[in-house]
């Protein structure tokens, strides 16, 4: 099967380098932030990584599904953050604003 495996390695190729087109400059340098493709199960290929590379935070999406959609499809970031060997930081989808509640505001200003 070596057209197959030929695929696979394109499409490694092809993910990996729209995902370095993402990273900023800065990321690269403050961050020590890298781009890299990997099959398997999404969770369990993040965890493994992390734990393989001494990973010190983990940052990803969410949808923010609830509900149903929820108990049917699971969360990817929520099987991350129960088994991640560093912290994760979830983060939504920009609609949904970051808001300090009134009393930090009031706290704040004081």
């Amino acid at each position: 099967m070596p057209e197959v495996e030929g695929l696979r390695e394109e499409i490694l190729n092809e993910t990996c380098g729209q995902l370095k087109n993402r990273l900023r400059p800065s990321d690269i340098t403050e961050f020590r932030a890298t781009a890299e493709s990997i099959i398997g199960t999404p969770a369990g290929s993040i965890v493994e990584y992390a734990g393989a590379h001494d990973i010190d935070l983990i940052v990803m999406g969410t949808h923010g599904r609830g509900g149903m959609s929820h108990l049917l499809m699971g969360s990817v970031a929520e099987r991350v953050v129960r088994t991640a060997p560093c912290p994760v930081l979830t983060v939504r989808h920009p609609e949904h604003e970051f808001v300090l509640p009134d009393a930090l505001v009031a706290v704040a200003k004081a």
